[in-house]
């Protein structure tokens, strides 16, 4: 089954517009600064796909023999998300204007009101992701110097995965964490199927966690974010990418001997001081 897309996120007032007119990133076509090389040249990206989902559970009961009652609440929400990430580090004899640049890795939040039901919770821009949405890099990292023969080695990686995944109690089959992260999703994340009050019958598929991320507590509102809370969600994130914490997705989703998702998806060389917010 393929999840079903999310509205097309439209660019809020977050991140920033890379000008590439001063970026110093492309090779020179006029005055050369130095010609010899060869450059070490080094870029990052990160993008984030992401839907907040709710944690339900019993809020008020009543029990007779003619109109027995159950409320149930919001608890919280959190984030789930697909994540893509690249790391490079090439050897260039190109001619640039100057011998060193480096560029900070910028962030743009492309944010959507409304959830996949068309339910709204507030405004959303700078400080609030609003239901689903993405982040993505706008300016990606860069630093080119002199290559150092005797440190620098060429080098690519790329990162795609998540940090959930589904799981079917009534067969006991677990499938990748994308597979119906867009598919009725606020059924799928608690109670699980064999406990009081769930959404789900026995046999669907419920989210499994390592942990939901950017969580807040009760009633979802936009108005409950801030620009802080969003700045140490990517962090968040970008750690899940150095440290090769991310679950595979499709071929590259694996199930260890014991059973359960085994991460599998980073890249050790993103690091999270080159962002700049």
């Amino acid at each position: 089954m393929s999840p079903s897309p999310l509205p097309t996120p439209s660019p809020s007032t977050g991140g920033a517009v890379w000008n590439p007119a001063a970026s110093g990133t492309s090779p020179a076509s006029g005055s050369i600064y130095n010609a010899s090389g060869p450059w070490m040249i080094e870029q990052q990206t990160l993008n984030i796909d992401y839907i907040r989902v709710p944690k339900y559970g019993n809020a008020t009961q009543s029990l007779d023999l003619s109109g027995p009652t159950r409320t149930i609440s919001v608890l919280g929400t959190g984030l789930c998300q697909v994540i893509t990430a690249t790391y490079s580090k090439v050897k260039s004899y190109d001619q640039f204007d100057t011998s060193a640049y480096t560029q900070s890795q910028q962030f743009q939040y492309n944010a959507v009101s409304g959830d996949y039901l068309g339910n709204s919770y507030g405004s959303v821009g700078s400080t609030a992701l609003g239901p689903n949405g993405s982040i993505v890099t706008k300016t990606p990292w860069y630093q080119r110097r002199y290559w150092e023969a005797d440190i620098d080695t060429e080098d690519s990686q790329s990162a795609y995965g998540t940090t959930n995944w589904f799981s079917s109690v009534g067969n006991n089959h677990i499938v990748d964490g994308a597979m119906f992260l867009y598919s009725d999703m606020y059924k799928r994340v608690s109670p699980d199927s064999r406990v009081a009050d769930t959404f789900m019958n026995d046999w669907d598929y419920q989210l499994g966690v390592d942990w939901l991320y950017y969580n807040l507590p009760g009633p979802y509102s936009t108005a409950q974010e801030s620009a802080a809370s969003i700045i140490s969600y990517i962090e968040g994130m970008a750690d899940k990418v150095e440290n090769t914490s991310l679950y595979g997705i499709g071929p590259d989703f694996i199930i260890n001997q014991w059973g359960w998702p085994t991460a599998n998806q980073g890249c050790t060389g993103y690091r999270r001081y080159r962002h700049s917010y």
